[in-house]
This record gives structure tokens, sequence and C-alpha cells, in this order.
């Protein structure tokens, strides 16, 4: 969630504005150099939040370390617009809703690098270590006119830790706590005028819990290694290089076969390597290639496989600066592999992007307009857009609305997965990408140390991709429309920060009339914390409604409500004790049916941090 981290920020928040309006022109003659956070995820290009048309969360290190989470999925559970599920604690298959939409409609990208299964679709979330994260930036809607596929409900993306210039800062932890938790890791960062890194390692590992209650405790460890590293050969001409890598072994249980051993090795990874060039004052470009590794060895009873997925990917963006107006024109494309002991009728398909984007200014209105073609080698070209309008009433208060088109590709599972000899069934080549059209109405009001922003959104969408039982194959057969309202807001008052996201949802198939599965209709995070010299305490509150594990609504998912608890004291300068009780009423909960998730825990850190 946005985060008010002093008055003085937010009291200078409006230069951001300053090429909105002739009111913020002369508010930026007299006020402060600092400005608000900066984010590039939401147009694919550096703005400050309060110039943003679109719906965005920032999540800092800052408020990473201060909410001491167990893994990503704790960060972004119950936030606006997003829901989560997984099939128990620690390391089990996750999935992420934005805005009511597919667990495969977010984009995942890791410093710029497109994070997914192509075999499966959906993202590993539950790998990414919170440790090495610098950043997360949550932009709600559509984005499929910059990214192309898979960015139906938004965009999340993870930015790895960064050094900056000055002598080598080294911060290293050690930790542990309930279910046999164990935690340790370091990092180096730093930099000089012309060179900055940053290099961290961490290892997670625990026992876990029996996530089916069939008498066994389900473990998990992680080991996730990043670098950062920039060269600045002049002030206009930069090289950066990324690189977060994780792997290790999760436990899992199977609903048919309580007793049966499953685990499976995994491994994923994300690399760039980028070019920046400023050719002329108005004119920067951005030339990278990139990476992004996922691979799966299943250990079942009945039998093993494997399933390794690749995306090379290469993209070239310029942004011109034409006056107060900016444009924007890249190229970009994805080549997906697969190797797998599943034998599919393809093994690898290209897809290659062009889009534009125009950001307009004008007095006290803003408009974002953007265009994006897509050819594909499996189903062929696609054309989407997004229209965004923002008008400021005051240098603190502006209304926004947008519209947007989006799509997702199917996965190679849906497209070419074998037949069975016996049951038949198998992929479906015919199968047309799934679309989507959205429409919001937002408000945002920052004044001084309090902040607030409401949105409300449709989205209808055409040809989802369901399992059709009369032809046993999967087909381009459903419709599904989702009308939403999210709310954000935040109070800095002296040492109490308060912040607060709501979310309430009419996720329904059009077809059916019943509930999309495994969407709540109402979620709600509070979190609240107190600061006192060299002590910080705090609580969250999340809570989350009732919903159906499937499409039918016959299982039902109850309602919880969980209530987290956390504190930090740095009793020796550079040396802070941290701990958290997670789940302090011990909640007994499902996101998925027939997996449970974590108890009461508690945990305990020692961080050395310079």
């Amino acid at each position: 969630m946005k985060k008010i981290t002093s008055s003085k920020w937010l009291g200078t928040a409006a230069l951001g504005l300053f090429v909105l309006s002739p009111i913020s022109q002369a508010m930026a003659e007299t006020a402060s150099e600092t400005l608000a956070p900066v984010i590039v995820t939401a147009n694919r290009t550096a703005q400050t939040i309060d110039q943003s048309l679109s719906s965005v969360t920032l999540i800092t290190r800052e408020e990473i370390e201060r909410l001491q989470p167990a893994s990503i999925t704790d960060l972004l559970r119950s936030r606006a617009g997003i829901d989560v599920a997984s099939s128990g604690s620690f390391g089990k298959q996750t999935s992420i809703y934005s805005r009511g939409s597919s667990s495969k409609h977010t984009l995942l990208l890791v410093d710029g690098v497109r994070m997914g299964s192509a075999s499966a679709g959906g993202a590993a979330w539950q790998h990414l270590p919170p440790s090495e994260i610098e950043r997360i930036e949550i932009v709600r809607g559509p984005r499929t006119s910059l990214y192309g596929s898979d960015a139906v409900g938004g965009v999340i993306q993870v930015f790895t830790r960064r050094g900056v210039t000055g002598d080598p800062k080294v911060n290293a932890f050690v930790g542990g706590g309930s279910n046999g938790t164990n935690k340790v890791g370091a990092s180096i960062a730093g930099g000089t005028e012309n060179f900055s890194y940053s290099l961290g390692a961490s290892r997670f590992e625990t026992d876990g819990i029996d996530v089916t209650k069939d008498g066994d405790k389900d473990g998990y460890d992680n080991l996730s290694v990043s670098t950062n590293l920039e060269y600045r050969l002049s002030k206009a001409t930069s090289f950066q290089f990324s690189l977060l890598t994780s792997h290790g072994e999760t436990e899992y249980d199977s609903l048919f076969d309580p007793g049966g051993l499953y685990y499976d090795d995994y491994s994923q990874s994300a690399l760039r390597l980028a070019w920046n060039q400023q050719f002329t004052s108005n004119w920067g470009s951005e030339f990278s290639l990139a990476q992004s590794y996922d691979k799966q060895d299943n250990y079942a009873p009945y039998g093993d496989s494997y399933f390794n997925t690749r995306k090379d990917q290469i993209a070239w963006i310029n942004t011109l600066q034409l006056g107060i107006h900016e444009l924007q024109v890249g190229v970009d494309a994805v080549r997906d592999n697969i190797d797998s002991s599943t034998q599919y009728d393809e093994d690898s398909r290209d897809n290659l992007g062009v889009f534009a984007q125009m950001h307009v200014p004008y007095g006290n209105l803003t408009g974002d307009a953007s265009v994006r073609y897509d050819d594909n080698e499996q189903f062929g070209s696609k054309t989407t857009g997004q229209l965004a309008l923002g008008y400021w009433l005051a240098s603190d208060l502006n209304l926004r609305s947008s519209v947007g088109t989006a799509f997702v590709t199917p996965t190679f599972n849906d497209l070419y997965y074998p037949a069975d000899p016996v049951w038949g069934g198998g992929g479906n080549p015919d199968l047309k990408p799934e679309k989507s059209t959205s429409y919001e109405l937002g408000l945002h009001y920052s004044p001084n140390d309090f902040f607030f922003d409401a949105a409300v959104f449709y989205t209808d969408t055409k040809d989802l991709i369901v399992y059709d039982f009369a032809t046993n194959k999967v087909q381009n057969t459903n419709k599904a429309e989702v009308t939403g309202l999210e709310i954000e807001s935040g109070l800095k008052l002296e040492d109490w920060t308060l912040n607060l996201a709501a979310t309430f949802l009419k996720p329904e198939d059009k077809e059916t009339k019943k509930d999309l599965p495994r969407r709540a209709k109402n979620t709600l995070r509070v979190d609240l914390d107190r600061h006192w010299q060299d002590v910080d305490v705090g609580v969250s509150i999340l809570s989350r409604g009732a919903s159906y594990d499937d499409a039918n609504n016959t299982k039902k998912l109850d309602s919880h409500l969980v209530v987290d608890l956390r504190a930090s004291w740095e009793f020796y300068p550079s040396v802070t004790l941290r701990t958290s009780v997670q789940n302090l009423q011990d909640k007994e909960y499902s996101l998925a049916t027939g997996y449970y998730e974590v108890g009461r825990a508690a945990y305990l850190t020692l961080e050395y941090k310079q």
C-alpha cells in the first residue's frame, strides 16, 4: 500500500504535478526539492505516484522490514484489489487474483523480466524471497497495451535490492521460530560515482505444517541469490545487470492420496542486461536482453515428471520529450520454450509486440493513450489499447477515468497437452486468446499527512478457457464480469502510522450466474504502527470474506479474520531484534478446499544493518 513516510514528504508531493497545471507550477517555485515516490510499472516509464492515472500501490523496503513477512504472499494478502489463494503454507502453490480476474491474468515482472510457466500459466509467487526485495509496485487494471499478454487484472513488479553511492553497507540477519523455521541471510551494497552494486543471499527452511491433516508435515526450503550491478560510463550512458535466482524443495500432499510422498525440486530465475542511452536532451533509449527460467522436477508415488520452461526476451524502448508532452515507442519479443517429460505437439512459440504511448498534460487535464500490436506465432495478431484521463480539481485532489482492452494467450497445457489413451481429452490447438474490456473511475486525495484513493471498476471477459465435458477438451466458452470498489487510505500522526485497504467485488460467471471460484467478495487490511525512539510495535488485521472453491459453488471457503502482531527494538547501534506473532487467535482457515494455512506462529530475528 502507498505509505506516508513524513509530513515533509506529503507536503511536497504536489511537485510531481508541476507539468499539469499553473497552480502546481506556482507551488514548485517555493516548495522543497523532495518528490513523491517514483514508480515505473504503470506507464513503463518513470513518474511519481501523484502523476499516475492508474491505481497503484507501492510497498517499500522500509515497509517490508516493518511488517516482517514470512513470504511475499504475506505482503500481498488483502491489498486493495488483490486476493490470494494457496494450497497450504510455506512454498505451496499460490495464485494471485487482481480485481477478480483469473490467476493467469496478473503479469509478474522481476526487475523488468517476465516471469511465469509457459506450460501451466501463472507465476511461482511462493518462491520469491522477501529478504532480496527492495520494493514492489502493484498496478491494478489492464496493461496489455504496454506489456502484451497476461496483464488483464494488473501488473505486479518486484525490484531486487540495489546499491547507492557510498561506502559498502553490510546487512545480515539470522532468525527462527515455530514449525521448525530457520532463516539466515546477508547482503552488501555500495557504489562510487560510476559504479554501484548489491549482492545478497538468503536461506529459508521450515518443517512446515500438516496442510491436509494427514499426519505428516510438509516442509520447504529456499536458497536465493540476488545481484544488481550498474556501470555509468557517462551521464548519458549506463549499463545494468540484475539476477534473482531461487531453488530448493517443497513437499506437498494430494487429497486423493493422503499417505503418499510428494515433493518438487524447483528452480526459478530472472536475468537481465540493459543498456541505457540518453542520445539527446529529448531522446532516451533502453535496450535490454532478458531470460526467465521456471523448472520443476516432480516426484510422486505413481511416477516422476519434469516441466522446464524458459522465456527469452528482448526489448527496445525509446522515450521522446516533446515539450511538456512525452511519447514512448517500443518493440519487444518473447520466445516461450518448454522441455518436459510430457511430449507436447509444440515446444516453443514466438511473440512480437510493438507499442506506442503518449502522455499529454494540458492545464489541469492530463491524458494517457497507448496502443499495442502483437503478432503471435500460435494464434496470429491482436491489437489492444488504453485511454486514461485525469483532472486536477486542486493540487492535492484529482479525478481519473480509463478504458482498456487486454488478452491472455492460452498456455501450452491448454493447447498441446497430449490426450490420455483411455480418457482422451488433451489440449485444443484451436483455442483463441481470452480477451477483456475494463473501465475505471477513480479519485485521489493527498493533503499533508493523509491520503485517500478510491476506484470503481468493471471488467467484461470473453472466450474464457474452461473444460467442456461434451467435447472432453478445453474450449473458449465462458464469459465473466467483475464489478468492484477498492479503497486505500493512510494517515501519519506524529509517531503513529495507519494504513487501510478494502475491496468489494461482484465476480460473476455470466453463463451460470454463479460466483467465480476463489474470489472473495470483500477483503480488508488494516496496518497500525507506533514508533518510540528505538522501539516499534504494530498490529495487522486481515479479513477475507467467504468464497467458493469451485465453479458450481458447492465447496464453500468460510470467511476469516486474522490478527498479526510485531515489534522491533534497536538495542545497540545497527543491531535490531525483531519479533512477530502471526495468526494470534490460532484461527483455522483454508484458501483452497482441504488445505489449511498456518495457525499461531511466533518468530524472532536478529538483524545487523549498517
